[in-house]
């Protein structure tokens, strides 16, 4: 993101619900949760915008994600 012109990019754009976003340590890459196709996965996408990967599935009930998060690991 560049802050200096105050514009934040718009890196998804679906009617899905995408929560939880979390930058990579290196600032590289965001990963988020999405329901985009019915049930609740993983997602990443860089974080200059473009193609959204999908990562893995969320296993689990996340109805309350307000009290989870994501977290990158090595």
């Amino acid at each position: 993101m560049d802050s200096t012109p105050r514009a934040v990019p718009r890196l998804t754009n679906h009617p899905g619900m995408d929560i939880l976003p979390t930058v990579s340590p290196d600032g590289r890459w965001i990963a988020f949760v999405s329901n985009r196709d019915g049930s609740w996965k993983i997602y990443a996408v860089p974080s200059t915008g473009g193609e959204t990967y999908l990562i893995a599935p969320v296993v689990g009930d996340i109805s309350r994600f307000f009290e989870h998060g994501l977290h990158w690991t090595n």
